[in-house]
């Protein structure tokens, strides 16, 4: 597939896809960041994006520039439960650090459509290496089995996410004063 994120928008558009809709590839060839950045990803990656209403926890438009922290923040409670014995660090807006190397990226469309919809893109690298990947990147990034030694069950990775993204949209929805202490604190915030 070329990009989650780009199916997603197209989804979007259409009032008979109910929400949320997740979009998973098992790999990316035409992967997006912020600006006309490119994500690599390979076989082991956790490409995927999800299609929500946010109003469904009552996340009002304006709230919108906090999704992308409060997905990274997801993805850093689903990489704690995974390997708490590491520092886990948001950088503002859109990335995941780790070791001062960036382990995932979040990518937040909102389309032009009728009913107000948004698409969450993460690229998360899970079990594959970047040893392996481009030579530009082995030196700014990483992934969880590079981090750990060992690989994750993709299936437990998502579902974890998934149920970690609900508690933080949840959070953000409530205005919860605990969810902007956790971008506030993150040492990679800065």
């Amino acid at each position: 597939m070329e990009s989650t994120s780009d199916v997603a928008v197209d989804l979007a558009a259409s009032e008979d896809v109910p929400t949320p809709a997740l979009v998973l590839a098992d790999r990316q060839t035409a992967g997006r960041g912020r600006g006309s950045n490119r994500w690599w990803s390979a076989p082991g990656a956790l490409t995927c994006s999800l299609l929500i209403e946010p109003a469904s926890w009552n996340i009002a438009a304006k709230q919108f520039s906090r999704l992308s922290l409060a997905t990274a923040a997801a993805v850093r409670d689903v990489l704690e439960s995974l390997a708490g014995d590491k520092t886990w660090q948001l950088k503002w807006p859109n990335d995941v650090m780790v070791g001062g190397r960036k382990i995932c990226g979040v990518l937040v469309d909102v389309p032009n459509v009728k009913r107000q919809r948004v698409v969450l893109g993460v690229g998360l690298n899970v079990n594959n290496s970047c040893r392996g990947g481009p030579r530009e990147l082995r030196d700014s990034a990483t992934s969880l089995c590079d981090v750990t030694g060992r690989l994750y069950d993709m299936t437990r990775v998502i579902e974890s996410l998934l149920e970690a993204l609900d508690e933080r949209l949840d959070q953000l929805g409530r205005d919860d004063r605990r969810l902007a202490a956790t971008w506030q604190h993150s040492p990679a915030s800065d």
